[in-house]
């Protein structure tokens, strides 16, 4: 088998699991007098999202639901923006480790992912639509009723983002079987020279243990890993100042010894903004859902809140209370039910 009958055959492989994806991110070993030399072979996923559109890696819905507490909505209407943590943040440190494995990467890839792959957490918004999954969700990350959640729509076109890649979360290992016949091929090509390297290393932000199913998570990931094959990240500059990414330390972190742990900040709409970057995720607060655990304190927080969207965004979202305060407080009338 020639070289180009081996790359041949690795592409069709790739084509299959990924219909439509670009494989011209082919990273050889080195130009001899002019000509492509192929010792090794690396391919890694392209950066543009477009690629994905046809794979389980690409979310096609509108919007999705973030579960939070008010100091949390506070500081992303100040700052006008949502944090993207890096992958040292995850509350589950198994997380990862097992993601990797459904990959199989190398340990350096594995440390590398966790530095410099971001993502933002969000839920499919029609968890909002069964009251005991949306209950689970207020118990897990909206401090048990007294917390807020927030209906984001997606303002852009996904796939004109680069880096930047929004899908549902998959769930379970059985859920890598979908890569094993491609594992194979990679195996049995690679018993000859050039040996075919693989880079999926960004789409294991988006697989987890069965056990986190009940969350219906959606992430926007963004891959800024500075070990992919053949790849240069991209940094926006404005009279030679870095405007993108702007990647910083959390203080409350660092005083917690964790100061491995970096965020990125990714601006929302605003009714008065006009000039975004189309290949950088758009999200635009649609609604802001209270709690249920809040009963005196409701029209108040009503009212502080459509303030504060109004300075701060220059619009006035929905915001309601969750409807489950009536399955909560009102004992008398669900029994009559």
């Amino acid at each position: 088998m020639t070289t180009e009958q081996k790359i041949e055959r690795f592409k069709q492989g790739l084509l299959t699991l990924f219909p439509g994806l670009d494989t011209t991110h082919l990273k050889y070993g080195n130009n001899k007098n002019g000509k492509d030399v192929w010792n090794n072979i690396h391919f890694n996923i392209p950066p543009d999202n477009r690629n994905l559109e046809r794979s389980p890696y690409f979310f096609k819905e509108q919007s999705v639901v973030h579960f939070s507490n008010i100091y949390a909505l506070n500081s992303i209407l100040q700052e006008q923006s949502v944090r993207l943590y890096n992958l040292n943040n995850l509350n589950d440190p198994r997380e990862f480790t097992f993601a990797s494995k459904v990959f199989n990467l190398r340990k350096e890839l594995v440390e590398d992912s966790k530095d410099n792959l971001y993502l933002i957490s969000f839920c499919k918004r029609e968890i909002l639509r069964n009251a005991q999954d949306e209950f689970n969700m207020w118990r897990l990350y909206g401090q048990n009723g007294k917390g807020l959640a927030i209906v984001f729509s997606i303002a852009n076109n996904p796939t004109e983002w680069k880096d930047f890649h929004i899908s549902q979360v998959i769930y379970g290992a059985d859920q890598r079987q979908r890569f094993v016949k491609l594992l194979e091929l990679i195996d049995q090509l690679n018993k000859t020279t050039p040996s075919i390297n693989l880079d999926f290393g960004k789409l294991c932000a988006f697989h987890k243990s069965k056990m986190f199913a009940i969350e219906k998570e959606v992430r926007i990931v963004f891959d800024r890993r500075e070990k992919r094959s053949g790849m240069v990240n991209r940094t926006v500059t404005f009279k030679g100042q870095p405007v993108f990414p702007i990647i910083k330390s959390d203080l409350y972190k660092l005083i917690e010894n964790r100061d491995n742990i970096r965020y990125l900040k990714l601006p929302l709409f605003h009714k008065n903004r006009q000039n975004y970057d189309p290949e950088v995720p758009l999200l635009k607060i649609d609604q802001i859902i209270i709690g249920y655990n809040f009963i005196d304190q409701v029209s108040k927080l009503k009212d502080n809140l459509k303030d504060l969207c109004e300075e701060q965004l220059g619009y006035i979202p929905t915001i309601k209370q969750t409807r489950l305060k009536n399955y909560y407080w009102d004992i008398d009338s669900t029994k009559k039910k």
